[in-house]
């Protein structure tokens, strides 16, 4: 490629010619176009903002929304924005957001076209975010942005076709002689072929990739002596015969998701040549495929001695393509290593396939939805926890492809996403709230919803008049006047679970007596038995009834009291006493029915009972009803110690 070649070149020579004064004295300036709130300097054009922020100092660009067409060079070899800084300068370019601020190509037929050169002098880099930039139709091949001598550091950026409509080879992010960290961007490129959303080209170049979802013939590709990091990253592949991962170079992805969409495409090609070999490592990858695809390659069949092609697989899925892993052997030889992984064992091809620990064949994920291209594993998939066991590494990300825990239940699972079992969220609506007796109210729990993408849920209700029922959408009427309310609660296939409830205000019909008004008495709960006995646990069971017909269920607080005698730190004063609280429960009984309330008593309750062989306890239950009337009803209760078992003589 002539126009990398010369970017190449013209990046030495700067560097060269201004490192001997880098310590020049440098002012930073911040440069405003079309930016109503940006302070500082004033410029026309983006271009001009661009040549002003050359001059040494830590500068920044502000660029309001718009569309702007470049038109630094347009010559065959077109350009559309260029910054060359002079020694000691860098500069922060920021738009006004995705979509709202778009640099755009030269216009006109070009043999090679750049919308946007970025080259670095000082070690502190550029930057450029918030905004889209617009690859060119060129004849040969168009770039998008090119990153050159960096450091770059490129984020929330979206990357598209001028026209794609009218497809054509080229770039999105060409990475040459630097280290460029594109992150949380999108970039679309055509079904050309050919098509590489990032390229790292060149010695020491290395284009890191993070958050970013890529489209094209190729995902991220690197040539001899360069390098590619794709992490959490999903890579949609276009047209016949491209690859996820490809190069000459060393590739990683971590947390990724390549899909193959057309036949003769596969998730990673290392090759070796002449002069490099390939490496490539996936963990956590997810490859999913059809007809004529495959899942790895290694290839060095074009390799001279001591260059060689490495595909390495962790934790990583393989799935529906022709052929799982192949290796075409020459050079220094090609091989494929797999450990705690799933694929298809039988449709590999060639040597040197490496088959480590834990690995599953061609066992269905589960995916949430194939059809629908969901590949997050479902609840009931068998590759749950059973990826690599060991820590994450230092470097490694924490998260999944979602931006959840990477390990969420002690042990990491195979491919891009991680099974999080998270509890749901249960929502519910009651129309209407307001409604006479008898009349029916919707309840609706279609508002419910769980984290873990594809989780089922089962809706149960309850009622406070006793009466259940089943369904995301219920209907239920009322026959007694007051406040009334219906609980929901959701649960997902692993039983986690939440609950909710929505009221219902329920009116007499005017001119009926009502079986039982709202302002009828309430009266609680009675006590049913006199006797507790104690267990070795210090519980006791103390039995209630919530007396029919009420307003809804009986609901409160049981609270047992005592006389105690007064311990101090140096001896128990028999002779006085107080009296304390010596247990307490929350019940809830349906209306007719009776209830054994567990209640626990303190210790020195129960060592009491112990010695004395009883105890006599002021049994208070304060409890209200669906109406909100309130009853506190009362009784002195004997606790005494189990009966010891009878043994046969």
């Amino acid at each position: 490629m002539p126009a990398i070649a010369r970017r190449v070149a013209v990046a030495a020579t700067l560097a060269a010619a201004f490192a001997a004064d880098a310590s020049q004295p440098a002012f930073a300036t911040d440069y405003c176009v079309s930016a109503p709130t940006c302070v500082g300097t004033v410029e026309p054009t983006v271009q001009a903002a661009l040549t002003a922020a050359e001059a040494p100092g830590a500068n920044t660009v502000t660029i309001g929304p718009g569309t702007y067409v470049g038109s630094f060079n347009t010559g065959s070899s077109s350009v559309g924005f260029q910054y060359l800084p002079a020694a000691g300068a860098t500069v922060a370019i920021r738009g006004a957001g995705v979509g709202k601020t778009i640099l755009a190509p030269p216009t006109g037929a070009h043999t090679t076209s750049t919308t946007l050169d970025l080259i670095a002098i000082a070690a502190g880099g550029n930057s450029l975010g918030d905004m889209t930039v617009l690859r060119g139709n060129a004849t040969t091949s168009a770039t998008a942005i090119s990153a050159n001598s960096g450091p770059h550091d490129l984020q929330r950026i979206a990357i598209a076709d001028v026209d794609p409509a009218v497809p054509t080879g080229g770039t999105g992010l060409l990475v040459l002689a630097s280290t460029t960290t594109i992150a949380d961007c999108t970039i679309t490129m055509s079904n050309a072929s050919g098509t590489v959303p990032v390229f790292a080209s060149g010695v020491m170049a290395v284009a890191v990739v993070n958050r970013c979802a890529l489209t094209g013939f190729y995902g991220a590709y690197a040539n001899p002596n360069a390098a590619v990091d794709v992490t959490r990253t999903t890579i949609t592949l276009l047209g016949n015969g491209g690859a996820a991962l490809y190069g000459y170079g060393q590739m990683s992805a971590h947390d990724v998701l390549a899909e193959l969409t057309s036949t003769g495409q596969a998730g990673i090609v290392a090759l070796g040549n002449a002069s490099s070999s390939g490496l490539a490592t996936a963990k956590n990858m997810t490859i999913v495929g059809g007809a004529g695809d495959i899942g790895a390659i290694a290839n060095s069949s074009s390799a001279n001695a001591g260059h060689n092609a490495h595909v390495s697989l962790d934790s990583s899925i393989v799935r529906g393509v022709v052929t799982s892993l192949l290796t075409a052997q020459g050079g220094g030889g090609a091989s494929i290593s797999v450990i705690y992984s799933d694929y298809a064992t039988a449709a590999t091809s060639g040597t040197n396939i490496i088959p480590l620990l834990g690995n599953l064949n061609d066992v269905d994920p589960k995916f949430v939805d194939t059809a629908n291209a969901n590949y997050y594993l479902s609840a009931t998939s068998p590759l749950l926890d059973i990826g690599n066991p060991a820590a994450l590494a230092g470097g490694e990300s924490g998260f999944d492809l979602a931006g959840v825990a990477r390990v969420a239940n002690g042990r990491m699972d195979m491919g891009a996403y991680e099974y999080q079992r998270k509890a749901p969220a249960a929502v519910v609506s009651a129309t209407p709230n307001q409604v006479l007796v008898g009349q029916s109210v919707t309840f609706d729990g279609s508002g419910s919803s769980d984290p873990d993408p594809g989780d089922a849920l089962t809706y149960s209700w309850s009622f406070d008049d006793g009466t259940t029922a089943s369904g995301v959408i219920v209907t239920h009427a009322f026959a007694i006047p007051g406040s009334h309310s219906g609980t929901l609660t959701v649960t997902d296939p692993l039983g986690l679970s939440a609950t909710t409830l929505a009221f219902v205000n329920v009116s007499p019909i005017s001119g009926v007596v009502p079986h039982q008004t709202a302002t009828a008495q309430f009266g609680g709960v009675t006590f049913t038995k006199r006797k507790l006995t104690v267990s070795s646990t210090r519980r006791v069971g103390v039995s209630l009834r919530c007396g029919a017909p009420t307003q809804g269920s009986c609901a409160g607080t049981l609270t047992l009291k005592a006389k105690l005698p007064i311990t101090t730190r140096r001896k128990t004063h028999t002779a006085k006493s107080r009296t304390v609280t010596v247990g307490t429960a929350r019940f809830t009984i349906k209306p007719g029915q009776t209830k054994t309330i567990s209640v626990t008593l303190s210790s020195a309750a129960a060592t009491i009972v112990k010695s004395k062989h009883r105890l006599s306890v002021s049994a208070s239950a304060a409890a209200h009803d669906g109406a909100g009337r309130r009853h506190t009803s009362t009784k002195t209760l004997t606790v005494v110690p189990k009966p010891k078992p009878k043994h046969a003589h």
